[in-house]
């Protein structure tokens, strides 16, 4: 495969989904490719399944070697900037969580609000 894929198809997070980014590192990468994923789909509960399945998977810690992720919180002080009043979106503290358990696992995590 090329060094660079740009994959303008919708999104599945189901784990056996050929439309789950995920499925296609695991199947097509080796643990010495450099992998850096950038995790932002606009549709927040198809974001967290798969950042889910990045922490669960422990075969995602020797593929992924930078996990970039613009997680949507909720922040109280955007409240009436955006539509969404943030219901169903993870705390800062939450989405810390996140990213501390991720490094845990060897996986350079990175994140922006």
């Amino acid at each position: 495969m090329s060094a660079f894929h740009w994959i303008n198809v919708g999104v599945d997070p189901s784990l056996e989904s050929k439309l789950n980014p995920l499925w296609m590192l695991q199947n097509n990468f080796h643990e010495d490719d450099l992998i850096v994923v950038k995790l932002d789909i606009d549709t927040a509960n198809i974001e967290m399944d798969l950042a889910q399945q990045v922490l669960n998977n422990t075969k995602y810690a020797g593929l992924i070697d930078h996990f970039y992720f613009e997680q949507h919180l909720y922040m109280a002080e955007m409240n009436g900037r955006f539509a969404s009043t943030g219901a169903n979106r993870p705390s800062i503290s939450e989405s810390l969580e996140l990213f501390s358990a991720l490094r845990k696992k060897g996986i350079a995590s990175h994140f922006w609000v």
